[in-house]
């Protein structure tokens, strides 16, 4: 499993999301391209979703008061063994339709409301708080008003090497290791694919590979 965004260090103020099922939002959907890992040797298409939890007390990050919020990163597939798929349809509480399963516009989930399950994992003197599961909202958190504006973005988009002023930097530093950034870069320097060492350049993946381990 991959993920923590909010961690609390030793000296740290801040701390981890608890354990438990939290009401949220889904206030966020990210694509950062296609990323080659040498952990698992091969190359699949990223994405970010980002979810706020509006009953959490809001945390001072740089003298702001800041609304909670933690993401979780997804293969982009909805493979029948892709946890992106799994989480969709635990949201849902309903399996995909054959029809669905042809092109899903992620965006749908945009400002849905959902219930997720956090759990701790500790490393050394740091605790990482993790989404572990999303659940259907309960009939009582359905109208939950958030703080965080709701954005999306893909790297596939991309026109020209710049990122949205609003984009976490993080989330920018993860994109730029995408094989869309990297076209972009041997665009903008007037290079060919050729040109690019071919060590840098990561065997294509079959249509339907996906990963069926832990992200």
């Amino acid at each position: 499993m991959s993920s923590l965004i909010v961690k609390a260090q030793s000296g740290s103020d801040i701390e981890p999301v608890p354990e438990g099922l939290h009401p949220a939002v889904c206030v966020g959907i990210f694509d950062v391209g296609t990323i080659y890992e040498e952990k698992w040797e091969k190359a699949s298409h990223k994405g970010i979703i980002k979810w706020e939890l509006p009953k959490q007390p809001l945390i001072k990050v740089q003298d702001k008061l800041m609304p909670r919020c933690l993401t979780k990163v997804f293969t982009l597939s909805l493979h029948e063994k892709a946890n992106l798929r799994q989480t969709l349809e635990s949201w849902r509480g309903k399996r995909f339709t054959e029809a669905e399963l042809g092109g899903f516009d992620l965006e749908k989930v945009l400002g849905k409301p959902c219930q997720v399950q956090v759990m701790h994992n500790i490393k050394g003197d740091k605790t990482y708080a993790g989404i572990t599961n999303v659940l259907p909202a309960t009939d009582g958190d359905k109208t939950l008003v958030t703080a965080t504006p709701v954005a999306s973005f893909s790297v596939c988009d991309l026109k020209e090497l710049a990122f949205p002023d609003d984009l976490p930097e993080w989330i920018c530093k993860m994109a730029m290791k995408s094989r869309e950034w990297e076209k972009l870069e041997i665009k903008a320097k007037g290079l060919s694919r050729k040109d690019i060492p071919a060590t840098a350049q990561p065997a294509e993946l079959p249509a339907e590979a996906d990963d069926d381990v832990p992200f």
